[in-house]
Protein backbone atom coordinates (compact mmCIF):
# COMPACT_ATOMS: atom_id res chain seq x y z
CA UNK A 1 0.00 0.00 0.00
CA UNK A 2 2.88 2.15 0.42
CA UNK A 3 4.27 1.86 -3.30
CA UNK A 4 0.38 2.46 -4.22
CA UNK A 5 0.42 5.81 -2.71
CA UNK A 6 3.69 6.62 -3.53
CA UNK A 7 3.78 5.27 -6.95
CA UNK A 8 0.78 4.10 -8.73
CA UNK A 9 -2.31 5.80 -7.75
CA UNK A 10 -0.13 9.87 -7.86
CA UNK A 11 -0.06 8.85 -11.71
CA UNK A 12 -3.73 7.57 -11.66
CA UNK A 13 -4.55 11.80 -12.15
CA UNK A 14 -7.83 10.84 -14.47
CA UNK A 15 -9.25 8.75 -12.24
CA UNK A 16 -9.55 11.31 -9.59
CA UNK A 17 -9.37 14.65 -11.48
CA UNK A 18 -12.24 16.76 -11.38
CA UNK A 19 -12.21 17.66 -15.09
CA UNK A 20 -13.65 14.19 -15.86
CA UNK A 21 -17.70 12.93 -15.08
CA UNK A 22 -17.28 10.35 -12.44
CA UNK A 23 -19.55 7.34 -11.84
CA UNK A 24 -20.71 6.63 -8.65
CA UNK A 25 -21.67 3.81 -6.53
CA UNK A 26 -25.49 3.69 -5.54
CA UNK A 27 -25.20 3.97 -2.06
CA UNK A 28 -22.16 7.09 -2.81
CA UNK A 29 -23.30 9.57 -4.95
CA UNK A 30 -22.85 11.89 -2.24
CA UNK A 31 -18.99 10.95 -2.34
CA UNK A 32 -16.73 13.80 -4.27
CA UNK A 33 -13.00 14.00 -5.17
CA UNK A 34 -10.91 16.66 -4.18
CA UNK A 35 -8.89 18.93 -6.87
CA UNK A 36 -6.63 17.07 -8.17
CA UNK A 37 -3.95 19.07 -7.01
CA UNK A 38 -5.09 18.36 -3.61
CA UNK A 39 -5.58 14.67 -4.17
CA UNK A 40 -1.97 14.01 -5.20
CA UNK A 41 0.19 16.84 -3.32
CA UNK A 42 -1.78 16.21 -0.32
CA UNK A 43 -4.08 12.88 0.09
CA UNK A 44 -1.70 10.71 -1.27
CA UNK A 45 1.05 11.78 0.85
CA UNK A 46 -0.97 11.48 4.17
CA UNK A 47 -2.07 8.21 2.23
CA UNK A 48 1.72 7.14 2.20
CA UNK A 49 2.45 8.19 5.83
CA UNK A 50 -0.51 6.09 7.13
CA UNK A 51 0.93 3.40 5.30
CA UNK A 52 4.25 3.82 6.55
CA UNK A 53 2.74 4.11 10.06
CA UNK A 54 1.17 0.54 9.72
CA UNK A 55 4.15 -0.97 8.41
CA UNK A 56 6.28 -0.02 10.91
CA UNK A 57 4.57 0.03 13.99
CA UNK A 58 4.08 3.52 14.41
CA UNK A 59 0.96 5.03 15.89
CA UNK A 60 -0.21 1.99 14.22
CA UNK A 61 -3.85 2.51 15.23
CA UNK A 62 -4.35 6.18 14.25
CA UNK A 63 -2.08 5.09 11.01
CA UNK A 64 -4.89 2.22 9.99
CA UNK A 65 -7.53 4.32 10.53
CA UNK A 66 -6.46 7.47 8.55
CA UNK A 67 -4.95 5.20 5.83
CA UNK A 68 -8.71 3.27 6.04
CA UNK A 69 -10.22 6.66 5.70
CA UNK A 70 -8.29 7.84 2.58
CA UNK A 71 -8.25 4.71 0.63
CA UNK A 72 -11.96 4.31 1.12
CA UNK A 73 -12.72 8.18 -0.26
CA UNK A 74 -10.13 7.03 -3.03
CA UNK A 75 -12.14 3.69 -4.10
CA UNK A 76 -15.94 5.43 -4.03
CA UNK A 77 -14.97 8.10 -6.30
CA UNK A 78 -15.17 6.05 -9.57
CA UNK A 79 -17.12 3.34 -10.10
CA UNK A 80 -15.85 2.46 -13.43
CA UNK A 81 -12.18 1.60 -11.68
CA UNK A 82 -13.38 -1.15 -9.47
CA UNK A 83 -11.03 -3.60 -8.86
CA UNK A 84 -10.94 -6.72 -6.73
CA UNK A 85 -7.84 -6.44 -5.54
CA UNK A 86 -8.16 -2.73 -4.20
CA UNK A 87 -11.66 -3.68 -2.23
CA UNK A 88 -9.58 -6.60 -0.61
CA UNK A 89 -6.91 -4.27 0.52
CA UNK A 90 -9.27 -1.71 1.80
CA UNK A 91 -11.06 -4.84 3.85
CA UNK A 92 -7.89 -5.83 5.11
CA UNK A 93 -6.64 -2.39 6.34
CA UNK A 94 -10.55 -2.01 7.63
CA UNK A 95 -10.17 -5.39 9.84
CA UNK A 96 -5.91 -4.56 10.95
CA UNK A 97 -7.06 -0.90 12.27
CA UNK A 98 -9.57 -3.06 14.69
CA UNK A 99 -6.25 -5.82 15.23
CA UNK A 100 -4.04 -5.59 17.78
CA UNK A 101 -0.87 -6.30 15.15
CA UNK A 102 2.58 -4.08 16.06
CA UNK A 103 2.55 -6.24 19.28
CA UNK A 104 5.67 -7.77 17.47
CA UNK A 105 7.65 -6.66 14.42
CA UNK A 106 6.95 -3.11 15.48
CA UNK A 107 8.45 0.01 16.18
CA UNK A 108 6.77 0.13 19.36
CA UNK A 109 7.61 -3.66 20.77
CA UNK A 110 11.43 -2.66 19.59
CA UNK A 111 11.37 0.42 21.98
CA UNK A 112 9.65 -1.75 24.65
CA UNK A 113 12.41 -5.07 24.55
CA UNK A 114 14.29 -3.91 27.09
CA UNK A 115 12.35 -1.55 28.84
CA UNK A 116 9.67 -3.69 31.32
CA UNK A 117 7.89 -0.36 32.75
CA UNK A 118 6.73 -0.05 28.77
CA UNK A 119 6.13 -3.37 28.13
CA UNK A 120 3.71 -5.00 26.14
CA UNK A 121 2.15 -8.35 25.68
CA UNK A 122 3.70 -10.51 22.78
CA UNK A 123 0.11 -12.40 22.08
CA UNK A 124 -3.22 -11.20 20.31
CA UNK A 125 -6.48 -12.52 20.94
CA UNK A 126 -7.30 -15.02 18.71
CA UNK A 127 -10.03 -13.42 17.45
CA UNK A 128 -7.37 -11.12 15.24
CA UNK A 129 -5.87 -14.31 13.47
CA UNK A 130 -9.75 -15.75 13.04
CA UNK A 131 -11.34 -12.36 11.68
CA UNK A 132 -8.43 -12.50 9.30
CA UNK A 133 -8.81 -16.19 7.81
CA UNK A 134 -12.47 -16.05 7.76
CA UNK A 135 -11.77 -12.92 5.63
CA UNK A 136 -9.56 -14.59 2.69
CA UNK A 137 -11.54 -18.08 3.08
CA UNK A 138 -14.67 -15.84 2.53
CA UNK A 139 -12.71 -14.14 -0.58
CA UNK A 140 -11.34 -17.94 -2.06
CA UNK A 141 -14.73 -19.92 -1.41
CA UNK A 142 -16.85 -17.16 -3.71
CA UNK A 143 -14.20 -16.91 -5.90
CA UNK A 144 -14.66 -20.68 -6.36
CA UNK A 145 -18.23 -20.41 -6.49
CA UNK A 146 -18.38 -17.53 -9.04
CA UNK A 147 -16.06 -20.46 -11.47
CA UNK A 148 -18.56 -22.83 -11.28
CA UNK A 149 -21.15 -21.26 -14.51
CA UNK A 150 -21.26 -23.01 -18.18
CA UNK A 151 -18.78 -20.19 -19.23
CA UNK A 152 -16.18 -20.95 -17.06
CA UNK A 153 -17.03 -24.70 -17.11
CA UNK A 154 -16.57 -24.91 -20.44
CA UNK A 155 -13.04 -22.61 -20.42
CA UNK A 156 -14.73 -20.60 -22.92
CA UNK A 157 -13.21 -17.07 -21.10
CA UNK A 158 -10.14 -17.99 -20.94
CA UNK A 159 -9.43 -19.65 -24.24
CA UNK A 160 -10.27 -15.81 -25.64
CA UNK A 161 -8.26 -14.45 -23.10
CA UNK A 162 -5.26 -17.06 -24.27
CA UNK A 163 -5.57 -16.67 -27.78
CA UNK A 164 -5.61 -13.42 -27.96
CA UNK A 165 -3.71 -11.49 -25.03
CA UNK A 166 -0.20 -9.96 -25.84
CA UNK A 167 0.27 -9.07 -22.14
CA UNK A 168 1.16 -12.94 -21.68
CA UNK A 169 4.93 -13.04 -19.90
CA UNK A 170 7.14 -15.57 -20.31
CA UNK A 171 7.19 -18.63 -19.49
CA UNK A 172 3.89 -18.95 -19.94
CA UNK A 173 3.34 -17.62 -23.58
CA UNK A 174 4.12 -21.22 -24.86
CA UNK A 175 1.23 -22.87 -22.36
CA UNK A 176 -1.29 -19.98 -23.03
CA UNK A 177 -1.41 -21.18 -26.89
CA UNK A 178 -2.19 -25.23 -25.70
CA UNK A 179 -5.44 -25.69 -25.61
CA UNK A 180 -5.40 -28.32 -22.51
CA UNK A 181 -4.07 -25.67 -21.12
CA UNK A 182 -7.02 -23.46 -20.77
CA UNK A 183 -9.05 -26.48 -19.33
CA UNK A 184 -6.37 -26.98 -16.40
CA UNK A 185 -6.34 -23.41 -15.71
CA UNK A 186 -10.36 -23.21 -15.96
CA UNK A 187 -10.58 -26.64 -13.45
CA UNK A 188 -7.18 -25.85 -11.27
CA UNK A 189 -8.85 -22.54 -10.58
CA UNK A 190 -11.91 -23.88 -8.66
CA UNK A 191 -10.14 -26.60 -7.23
CA UNK A 192 -7.89 -23.82 -5.53
CA UNK A 193 -10.32 -21.91 -4.58
CA UNK A 194 -12.50 -24.13 -3.11
CA UNK A 195 -10.14 -26.10 -1.59
CA UNK A 196 -6.83 -24.82 -0.82
CA UNK A 197 -8.36 -21.99 2.13
CA UNK A 198 -9.77 -25.15 3.97
CA UNK A 199 -6.72 -27.66 3.95
CA UNK A 200 -4.41 -24.18 5.23
CA UNK A 201 -6.78 -24.85 8.48
CA UNK A 202 -5.33 -28.33 8.77
CA UNK A 203 -1.74 -28.60 9.57
CA UNK A 204 -1.61 -31.91 7.61
CA UNK A 205 -2.21 -30.54 4.25
CA UNK A 206 -0.97 -26.69 4.82
CA UNK A 207 2.30 -26.98 3.45
CA UNK A 208 0.64 -28.40 -0.02
CA UNK A 209 -2.01 -25.59 0.17
CA UNK A 210 0.56 -23.18 0.48
CA UNK A 211 2.94 -24.39 -2.11
CA UNK A 212 -0.45 -24.65 -4.61
CA UNK A 213 -1.46 -20.92 -4.03
CA UNK A 214 1.89 -19.55 -4.23
CA UNK A 215 2.30 -21.09 -7.42
CA UNK A 216 -1.24 -20.28 -8.73
CA UNK A 217 -0.80 -16.43 -7.80
CA UNK A 218 2.81 -16.54 -9.57
CA UNK A 219 0.49 -18.36 -12.30
CA UNK A 220 -1.98 -15.67 -13.04
CA UNK A 221 0.82 -12.38 -12.24
CA UNK A 222 2.32 -13.79 -15.59
CA UNK A 223 -0.69 -14.60 -16.96
CA UNK A 224 -3.46 -11.47 -16.59
CA UNK A 225 -0.79 -8.98 -15.51
CA UNK A 226 -2.87 -8.43 -12.45
CA UNK A 227 -0.45 -5.92 -10.69
CA UNK A 228 -0.13 -5.81 -6.39
CA UNK A 229 -2.88 -8.29 -6.57
CA UNK A 230 -1.37 -11.87 -6.84
CA UNK A 231 1.27 -10.94 -4.23
CA UNK A 232 -1.18 -9.51 -1.82
CA UNK A 233 -2.60 -12.65 -1.89
CA UNK A 234 0.57 -14.57 -1.49
CA UNK A 235 0.97 -12.16 1.50
CA UNK A 236 -2.25 -13.00 3.45
CA UNK A 237 -1.10 -16.86 3.43
CA UNK A 238 1.05 -15.36 6.89
CA UNK A 239 -2.14 -15.45 8.65
CA UNK A 240 -2.95 -19.17 8.33
CA UNK A 241 0.68 -20.20 9.73
CA UNK A 242 1.32 -21.15 13.20
CA UNK A 243 2.55 -17.84 15.33
CA UNK A 244 4.67 -19.94 16.74
CA UNK A 245 6.67 -20.46 13.75
CA UNK A 246 6.83 -16.70 13.10
CA UNK A 247 8.43 -16.15 16.60
CA UNK A 248 11.18 -19.04 16.37
CA UNK A 249 12.45 -17.96 13.00
CA UNK A 250 12.28 -13.95 14.88
CA UNK A 251 14.24 -15.48 17.96
CA UNK A 252 17.04 -16.80 15.84
CA UNK A 253 16.75 -13.71 13.47
CA UNK A 254 17.62 -11.41 16.96
CA UNK A 255 20.39 -13.98 18.20
CA UNK A 256 21.97 -13.70 14.88
CA UNK A 257 22.01 -10.18 14.68
CA UNK A 258 22.26 -8.65 18.54
CA UNK A 259 23.43 -11.58 19.91
CA UNK A 260 21.53 -14.09 22.29
CA UNK A 261 22.13 -11.94 25.48
CA UNK A 262 19.97 -9.01 24.52
CA UNK A 263 16.74 -11.31 22.80
CA UNK A 264 13.39 -10.60 24.76
CA UNK A 265 11.42 -14.00 24.88
CA UNK A 266 8.25 -13.66 23.20
CA UNK A 267 5.83 -14.54 25.62
CA UNK A 268 2.24 -16.24 24.50
CA UNK A 269 -0.86 -16.50 26.37
CA UNK A 270 -2.25 -20.33 25.92
CA UNK A 271 -4.99 -20.86 23.23
CA UNK A 272 -7.77 -21.50 25.70
CA UNK A 273 -6.89 -18.51 27.92
CA UNK A 274 -7.36 -16.50 24.51
CA UNK A 275 -10.56 -17.77 23.89
CA UNK A 276 -11.71 -16.93 27.80
CA UNK A 277 -10.83 -13.48 27.04
CA UNK A 278 -13.40 -13.87 23.83
CA UNK A 279 -16.25 -14.96 25.35
CA UNK A 280 -15.83 -11.98 27.79
CA UNK A 281 -15.90 -9.24 24.97
CA UNK A 282 -19.46 -9.61 23.72
CA UNK A 283 -18.91 -6.44 21.51
CA UNK A 284 -16.26 -7.65 19.97
CA UNK A 285 -18.40 -10.75 19.26
CA UNK A 286 -21.30 -9.17 18.33
CA UNK A 287 -18.95 -7.13 15.34
CA UNK A 288 -17.35 -10.09 14.07
CA UNK A 289 -20.59 -12.07 13.73
CA UNK A 290 -22.08 -8.82 11.98
CA UNK A 291 -19.14 -8.19 9.46
CA UNK A 292 -19.21 -11.69 8.22
CA UNK A 293 -22.70 -12.37 8.17
CA UNK A 294 -22.53 -9.24 5.65
CA UNK A 295 -19.40 -10.28 4.11
CA UNK A 296 -21.49 -13.67 3.28
CA UNK A 297 -24.52 -12.14 2.36
CA UNK A 298 -23.56 -9.49 0.29
CA UNK A 299 -22.30 -11.60 -2.49
CA UNK A 300 -24.93 -13.44 -2.62
CA UNK A 301 -26.89 -11.11 -4.43
CA UNK A 302 -25.10 -12.29 -7.52
CA UNK A 303 -27.16 -14.57 -7.45
CA UNK A 304 -30.39 -14.33 -5.89
CA UNK A 305 -31.10 -11.31 -8.38
CA UNK A 306 -29.69 -12.51 -11.78
CA UNK A 307 -29.26 -15.88 -13.60
CA UNK A 308 -25.94 -13.81 -15.24
CA UNK A 309 -24.56 -10.82 -13.05
CA UNK A 310 -21.84 -11.15 -15.63
CA UNK A 311 -24.66 -9.71 -18.24
CA UNK A 312 -26.80 -7.61 -16.57
CA UNK A 313 -23.83 -6.37 -13.92
CA UNK A 314 -26.61 -6.55 -10.66
CA UNK A 315 -24.20 -7.96 -8.07
CA UNK A 316 -21.41 -8.52 -9.85
CA UNK A 317 -19.10 -5.99 -7.66
CA UNK A 318 -18.13 -6.81 -4.45
CA UNK A 319 -19.26 -10.77 -5.00
CA UNK A 320 -15.09 -11.63 -5.74
CA UNK A 321 -16.31 -12.72 -9.42
CA UNK A 322 -12.87 -12.50 -10.76
CA UNK A 323 -12.00 -13.35 -14.30
CA UNK A 324 -15.07 -14.85 -15.53
CA UNK A 325 -15.70 -13.02 -18.62
CA UNK A 326 -15.37 -11.26 -21.89
CA UNK A 327 -17.94 -8.73 -22.68
CA UNK A 328 -17.00 -6.42 -25.93
CA UNK A 329 -20.09 -3.91 -26.18
CA UNK A 330 -21.04 -1.25 -27.85
CA UNK A 331 -23.19 2.13 -26.91
CA UNK A 332 -24.46 4.85 -28.82
CA UNK A 333 -26.52 7.78 -27.15
CA UNK A 334 -29.82 9.23 -28.93
CA UNK A 335 -31.92 11.95 -28.41
CA UNK A 336 -35.15 12.64 -29.31
CA UNK A 337 -34.56 16.00 -30.34
CA UNK A 338 -31.88 16.35 -33.11
CA UNK A 339 -31.05 19.70 -31.74
CA UNK A 340 -29.72 18.27 -28.43
CA UNK A 341 -27.07 15.71 -30.08
CA UNK A 342 -26.44 18.94 -32.26
CA UNK A 343 -25.63 20.84 -29.68
CA UNK A 344 -23.51 18.71 -27.40
CA UNK A 345 -21.89 18.06 -30.70
CA UNK A 346 -21.05 21.51 -30.94
CA UNK A 347 -20.09 22.26 -27.35
CA UNK A 348 -18.37 18.90 -26.57
CA UNK A 349 -16.06 21.08 -23.89
CA UNK A 350 -19.17 21.46 -21.82
CA UNK A 351 -20.53 17.19 -22.58
CA UNK A 352 -19.19 15.09 -19.85
CA UNK A 353 -15.54 14.43 -20.51
CA UNK A 354 -14.59 10.45 -19.91
CA UNK A 355 -11.91 8.76 -20.39
CA UNK A 356 -11.13 5.07 -22.51
CA UNK A 357 -11.46 3.21 -19.64
CA UNK A 358 -14.41 4.98 -18.17
CA UNK A 359 -16.27 5.03 -21.73
CA UNK A 360 -15.24 0.92 -21.98
CA UNK A 361 -16.51 0.32 -18.24
CA UNK A 362 -19.99 2.43 -19.14
CA UNK A 363 -20.80 0.32 -22.38
CA UNK A 364 -21.00 -2.88 -20.40
CA UNK A 365 -22.79 -1.40 -17.37
CA UNK A 366 -26.68 -0.41 -17.37
CA UNK A 367 -25.97 1.63 -14.18
CA UNK A 368 -23.41 3.98 -15.40
CA UNK A 369 -25.33 4.31 -18.47
CA UNK A 370 -28.20 5.83 -16.66
CA UNK A 371 -25.34 8.52 -15.02
CA UNK A 372 -23.73 9.35 -17.74
CA UNK A 373 -28.01 10.40 -19.91
CA UNK A 374 -28.55 11.83 -16.07
CA UNK A 375 -25.77 14.27 -16.50
CA UNK A 376 -26.71 14.62 -20.43
CA UNK A 377 -30.41 15.62 -19.35
CA UNK A 378 -29.19 17.44 -16.57
CA UNK A 379 -26.28 19.92 -18.95
CA UNK A 380 -28.98 20.29 -21.53
CA UNK A 381 -31.29 21.78 -19.13
CA UNK A 382 -28.92 23.89 -17.82
CA UNK A 383 -28.71 25.42 -21.13
CA UNK A 384 -32.17 26.00 -22.08
CA UNK A 385 -32.69 23.36 -24.26
CA UNK A 386 -35.87 21.66 -25.20
CA UNK A 387 -37.02 18.41 -22.54
CA UNK A 388 -35.02 15.34 -25.12
CA UNK A 389 -35.99 12.09 -24.19
CA UNK A 390 -32.62 10.27 -23.90
CA UNK A 391 -32.13 6.38 -24.72
CA UNK A 392 -29.20 4.43 -25.59
CA UNK A 393 -28.59 1.69 -28.43
CA UNK A 394 -26.52 -0.67 -26.06
CA UNK A 395 -25.45 -3.85 -27.60
CA UNK A 396 -22.87 -6.72 -26.41
CA UNK A 397 -21.28 -9.89 -26.58
CA UNK A 398 -20.59 -11.80 -23.16
CA UNK A 399 -17.84 -14.77 -23.88
CA UNK A 400 -17.62 -15.30 -27.68
CA UNK A 401 -21.43 -15.38 -27.60
CA UNK A 402 -23.31 -13.46 -30.36
CA UNK A 403 -23.74 -9.95 -30.20
CA UNK A 404 -27.43 -9.07 -28.72
CA UNK A 405 -29.45 -6.09 -27.42
CA UNK A 406 -28.78 -5.40 -23.68
CA UNK A 407 -31.03 -2.36 -23.14
CA UNK A 408 -34.27 -1.54 -24.02
CA UNK A 409 -33.90 0.94 -26.49
CA UNK A 410 -37.24 2.56 -26.39
CA UNK A 411 -36.55 3.06 -22.46
CA UNK A 412 -35.50 6.76 -22.28
CA UNK A 413 -32.64 6.92 -19.46
CA UNK A 414 -34.15 10.34 -17.83
CA UNK A 415 -37.08 9.15 -16.52
CA UNK A 416 -36.62 5.15 -15.72
CA UNK A 417 -35.07 4.12 -12.12
CA UNK A 418 -31.97 1.54 -10.92
CA UNK A 419 -33.47 -0.85 -8.42
CA UNK A 420 -30.97 -1.26 -5.45
CA UNK A 421 -32.19 -4.97 -4.84
CA UNK A 422 -33.58 -6.83 -8.07
CA UNK A 423 -32.79 -6.12 -11.91
CA UNK A 424 -34.39 -3.06 -13.74
CA UNK A 425 -36.72 -4.49 -16.30
CA UNK A 426 -35.14 -2.15 -19.24
CA UNK A 427 -32.51 -4.80 -18.64
CA UNK A 428 -33.04 -7.21 -21.09
CA UNK A 429 -31.96 -11.06 -20.32
CA UNK A 430 -29.09 -12.76 -21.61
CA UNK A 431 -29.99 -15.33 -24.47
CA UNK A 432 -30.53 -19.02 -22.77
CA UNK A 433 -28.33 -21.50 -24.76
CA UNK A 434 -24.72 -20.21 -25.22
CA UNK A 435 -23.22 -20.68 -28.57
CA UNK A 436 -20.36 -19.39 -28.74
CA UNK A 437 -18.60 -17.74 -31.74
CA UNK A 438 -14.72 -17.71 -32.95
CA UNK A 439 -12.94 -14.00 -31.75
CA UNK A 440 -11.57 -11.51 -32.40
CA UNK A 441 -13.77 -9.76 -34.73
CA UNK A 442 -11.95 -7.23 -37.28
CA UNK A 443 -13.81 -3.70 -36.83
CA UNK A 444 -15.76 -4.69 -40.14
CA UNK A 445 -16.74 -7.94 -38.71
CA UNK A 446 -17.60 -6.60 -35.45
CA UNK A 447 -20.13 -3.75 -36.90
CA UNK A 448 -21.66 -6.75 -38.75
CA UNK A 449 -22.44 -8.56 -35.84
CA UNK A 450 -23.76 -5.46 -33.98
CA UNK A 451 -25.74 -4.29 -36.90
CA UNK A 452 -27.27 -8.35 -36.91
CA UNK A 453 -28.29 -8.10 -33.39
CA UNK A 454 -29.92 -4.81 -33.99
CA UNK A 455 -31.95 -6.44 -36.90
CA UNK A 456 -32.66 -9.72 -34.92
CA UNK A 457 -34.51 -7.12 -32.27
CA UNK A 458 -36.04 -4.81 -34.44
CA UNK A 459 -37.91 -7.96 -36.24
CA UNK A 460 -38.87 -9.50 -32.74
CA UNK A 461 -40.28 -6.13 -31.71
CA UNK A 462 -41.67 -4.91 -34.99
CA UNK A 463 -44.60 -2.95 -32.84
CA UNK A 464 -42.26 -0.63 -30.76
CA UNK A 465 -40.63 2.25 -32.17
CA UNK A 466 -37.34 1.15 -32.89
CA UNK A 467 -35.04 2.86 -35.32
Amino acid sequence: MLYEALWRLPHAANVYSGEYFHFKYQLFTWVVELPASWMVAFEMLILAVAALGVLLGVLFRTSSVIFTLIYVHLFLIDEAYYNNYIYFALLISILLAFTGADKTFSVRSYRSRDNESVAIPRAVPFWNYFLLRAQIIIFYFYGGIAKLNVDWLSAQPLKHWFQNSVSIRYPMTWFAHQDWFAWAVAYGGIFINLGAPLLLLWRRTRTFAIVALIAYHLMNSRLFMDGLFPYLAIVGIIVFLEPSGGRYLWGRFQKFVIGASNVRSLECSSLSHLRSKVKKRRLVILWIVIYLSLQVAFPLRAYIFSDSSTWTEVGDKFSWTMRLRNKEAFVKFRFSHPEAEIWLNENSALSPRLTAAQVTAMSKHPWMMLQYARELDRILSENSMPDTKITVISVASLSARPYQVMIDPTADLTEIDYPFWGVADWILPLAANPLYESRPLTREGRMRAIMRALQTYADAHADSIFL
